[in-house]
């Protein structure tokens, strides 16, 4: 994994599933999986609502002072979910 400090992970809320895989491969714990804030859950779709109902209203969270722009979180999240970009 190459650190690139000019990018940064972000997840795609329509996505995620918080199944996890991101969790462990992340080599500095910038992504956490935890509750989605009522704030968070407002700006959400109807369909994307549903399905973060439908898996236990969990996601994941990125740290971005944490983050190191490797990408490994984006080659191993299932539902594609994560991507990256600038600073």
């Amino acid at each position: 994994m190459r650190e690139n400090p000019h990018l940064i992970a972000v997840v795609d809320r329509s996505r995620c599933e918080a199944r996890g895989p991101c969790t462990s491969a992340c080599p500095t714990k910038a992504i956490k999986v935890r509750r989605v804030s009522d704030d968070v859950r407002a700006d959400l779709g109807r369909l994307a609502r549903l399905k973060l109902w439908m898996h236990g209203g969990d996601q994941a969270f990125i740290d971005p002072d944490a983050c190191l722009g490797c990408a490994a979180c984006v080659q191993v999240c299932p539902e594609n979910a994560l991507g990256m970009r600038k600073r």
